[in-house]
């Protein structure tokens, strides 16, 4: 993976000294001078529960801005977060970290006269109830509530706004869904839309990521260091909270029960009930505006592509060089500002008026990297088949060196490979990134081990860089004699050392090779349906498997090589059930059976 020269617009890199002098007024991606100062210069927090319709009590803070020590009476915009995590924690020094420390942004919202709340969900944190699952109904009830509730208190002018990443990006959008007539802006990152295209990529289980997850959110739910509410300082209605957090269901065990997408019980399908993507109609009626916040490197990336194309709400989209945990190189108070002034207190300072999509190229020259579209794939995308042939390539000592190249193959051919289940992208993914492993700075390892390990198809050195932005598709001609099997394929960059960096992936089952015709748009995407009925039965015949990666911007440098590497198994990252022995396929290449990637090239 290249090295991520985090670059803003050379106008805000300058900072303010660089502005014109007669620029009164300044509101660009990154860049927001001169629609209003700071009005205060401080803070004060509270924390109380707030009782939802059926009397059940959750946990809140509230911070209030303020003035030479004294609180506002001003009736104020409100922006808040239904956080599955602790809405602040407790550090046993005295210390209350809060989403203040999370997101330091938010410090900028409370200066320029914002208030700022967060709510534990039900069953979490301090908060009363058990949990049902991602996104379950009286979770998203629970937020219709809170939102109503703020809108209607003295401090809060009735506008209200969410903000949060991941989890607390996906209760944004549910809470849309259920239309509160007081929500007006969203301010999702890293949001979740498609739950079960996550938890089963391609009807591959992501065992890992679930464990984690469930484990991590399991320890919290029980935690003391989550923060007590005003007046519970012995932490006695947290306790009583706490136990009824025993009655949480685990959510690993649950993933595991739905191997569909129509998996379930009683008629319930929490897949399809528990998913924003399912509820797009709803969002979309809500009229709410939405600002998407994205990584290239983030395990819903695809969702937030898919989320812009399929709604008509005035929606902006931020896609990075990022991780899960990670948003650096922009201004996030200035684009915070910016939306929250928009939309909350109806400042007129262009930020619809400019390009909706801002996205980042890795690769590109210094100072190119912040790129703007107004729409998404981009218009100059030309589609380019490379195909798979014999080799050698001379790259990597791989189980058949095979060859990448536009030309097809003048004959048809077959690689033959038998799964290794020790094959890994390694311990450091977009998927563990995901779930708390990776550090501060995370990296995905050089794959050239796990390109030894598996069929390999790599270019000769590049004549020219070449950019490719957009969505990859793969498409494999596999015969194999097995009952199943999971097909992984990385695309990767080879440097003239060998190092070979990830660039993006896919994968797919086997027997969730099926098309079908999507619900929604899918950016002319293949789509598998990932229903019960839809699963393929097994065929010692040659079938095609047609899947995408993970959209991707990348400029390939001139020198460098570009691989696809494809394998059976990805251990750390997903479960593939070993079949002893292990079984052996032929990807078919040529003739009838091309196999090949198709990459969105963008001219020079």
């Amino acid at each position: 993976m290249k090295p991520l020269p985090f670059v803003l617009l050379a106008l805000a890199a300058l900072g303010p000294a660089a502005l014109p002098q007669d620029a009164e007024r300044v509101s660009a991606f990154g860049v927001y001078r001169g629609y209003g100062a700071p009005r205060f210069d401080g803070f004060e927090r509270e924390s109380f529960y707030v009782a939802m319709r059926d009397g059940t009590e959750l946990a809140c803070d509230l911070y209030r801005p303020s003035k030479g020590g004294e609180v506002t009476e001003e009736p104020l915009p409100l922006v808040w977060t239904h956080d599955r995590y602790h809405r602040a924690a407790s550090s046993g020094d005295g210390a209350v970290p809060t989403k203040l420390f999370v997101y330091d942004w938010l410090r900028a919202l409370l200066n320029h006269g914002y208030l700022v709340a967060a709510v534990d969900v039900r069953g979490a944190g301090a908060s009363f109830g058990t949990w049902q699952g991602i996104f379950n109904e009286e979770e998203t009830r629970d937020a219709y509530d809170i939102v109503e509730w703020f809108a209607a208190q003295d401090w809060c002018d009735g506008r209200i706004g969410m903000y949060g990443g991941s989890y607390l990006g996906g209760t944004q959008l549910m809470a849309a869904s259920r239309k509160p007539p007081h929500l007006e802006a969203l301010f999702p990152w890293v949001a979740p839309a498609d739950l079960y295209a996550i938890t089963w990529s391609g009807g591959i289980f992501r065992d890992d990521l679930c464990r984690i997850w469930g484990d991590l959110t399991h320890e919290l739910d029980r935690s003391t260091a989550v923060a007590t509410i005003q007046g519970d300082e012995g932490g006695e209605l947290r306790a009583e909270a706490q136990k009824e957090h025993e009655g949480n269901r685990a959510f690993a065990d649950i993933a595991a029960r739905l191997p569909f997408r129509d998996s379930g019980a009683g008629g319930k399908a929490p897949w399809i009930a528990q998913s924003p993507i399912s509820h797009l109609a709803e969002i979309e009626g809500s009229g709410v505006a939405i600002y998407h916040q994205g990584g290239w490197f983030d395990p819903f990336s695809r969702d937030a592509f898919v989320l812009f194309a399929n709604l008509a709400n005035p929606q902006k989209l931020v896609m990075g060089p990022w991780f899960h945990t990670e948003a650096s190189g922009v201004d996030w108070s200035a684009e915070a500002l910016r939306w929250f002034d928009y939309w909350l207190k109806g400042i007129e300072n262009g930020v619809m008026d400019e390009a909706p999509i801002h996205y980042f190229t890795m690769g590109a020259p210094a100072g190119d990297g912040w790129r703007a579209t107004d729409t998404w794939p981009l218009p100059q995308e030309t589609r380019v088949a490379y195909h798979f042939h014999g080799g050698p390539s001379g790259s990597i000592e791989s189980v058949n060196d095979g060859l990448l190249a536009t030309r097809a193959p003048d004959a048809a051919g077959g690689d033959d490979y038998t799964v290794d289940y020790a094959t890994s992208s390694g311990p450091i993914t977009r998927w563990s990134v995901a779930v708390g492993r990776g550090g501060s700075n995370p990296r995905y390892m050089d794959l050239r081990e796990n390109d030894a390990r598996s069929l390999t198809y790599t270019t000769s050195a590049l004549a020219a860089d070449l950019e490719v932005t957009g969505h990859p598709v793969v498409y494999l001609w596999v015969a194999s004699e097995a009952p199943d099997g999971d097909f992984f394929v990385f695309l990767e960059e080879v440097l003239p050392d060998g190092t070979s960096e990830y660039v993006t992936e896919g994968c797919l089952r086997a027997s969730h090779r099926r098309l079908a015709d999507p619900p929604h748009d899918v950016l002319g995407l293949p789509y598998h349906s990932g229903l019960r009925a839809d699963a393929a039965p097994e065929s010692a015949a040659p079938v095609e498997l047609a899947f995408d990666l993970f959209p991707v911007s990348n400029v390939f440098d001139a020198g460098h090589r570009m691989r696809v590497s494809i394998a059976g198994a990805d251990d750390e990252n997903a479960l593939t059930p070993p079949i002893p022995p292990a079984p052996t396929f032929t990807l078919l290449r040529g003739g009838r059976t091309p196999s090949r990637i198709d990459l969105p090239v963008i001219p020079p």
